[in-house]
């Protein structure tokens, strides 16, 4: 008699009786996972992506410039200049762009009056990263959300936001309201934006 746990040669010719298969439908995940690792993981790559920063700007008839327009890299960017060259106006148009209010600004409590001198509209734009852990609604915005601006000389706005593949998603400004409430950019905020005036 063969001991607990031992096994016992098969004689030739004969076949040990098989194990019964369950049927597996493939339309069903059997696997049982934790809640927490039911969903996707983020790639290695997202980790480095910051959602919500600032990879481009541009500015037509803005304040002191005819057009504007450069990149941002991940780390820190400065914006060195002449005193009158327009370093100001960079960080105006971000505030605008983003929703902010004239007075925000401390220059005027008017937007038309950031137009530049002898054209009649101004158009800015601020192009957000939208990868990574903290992006916002990827299926509707996808990789990178696009602002845009415009003010007439009668001080009348007009929001668009378009979405990584150049759609317009949006002409609200509410919708700017939810996107940088989600990235938690506080553009009225002098700890964000910290003008000269207030400074002083």
């Amino acid at each position: 008699m063969p001991k607990r746990g031992s096994t016992t040669p098969s004689t030739p010719g004969q076949h040990s009786p098989a194990k019964r298969k369950r049927p597996v439908d493939e339309n069903v995940n059997t696997t049982q996972q934790p809640l927490q690792q039911r969903h996707q993981q983020p790639k290695e790559e997202e980790y480095h992506k910051n959602a919500g920063t600032i990879m481009r700007i541009s500015v037509k008839n803005f304040m002191c410039h005819t057009f504007l327009e450069f990149d941002f890299n991940e780390n820190l960017n400065m914006v060195i200049g002449n005193n009158g060259s327009g370093k100001s106006a960079i960080m105006n148009a971000i505030t605008l762009t983003l929703g902010g209010r004239a007075t925000s600004t401390s220059r005027c409590t008017n937007v038309s009056r950031f137009i530049q001198h002898g054209k009649s509209q101004s158009e800015i734009a601020v192009l957000l990263c939208n990868e990574g852990l903290e992006a916002i609604d990827i299926e509707r915005y996808g990789k990178s959300i696009l602002i845009t601006r415009k003010i007439n000389i009668k001080g009348q706005s007009h929001y668009t936001i378009k979405n990584g593949g150049g759609k317009t998603v949006s002409e609200l400004k509410d919708t700017i309201d939810q996107i940088i409430a989600h990235f938690n950019i506080q553009v009225d905020n002098p700890m964000c934006m910290l003008n000269q005036d207030v400074a002083k």
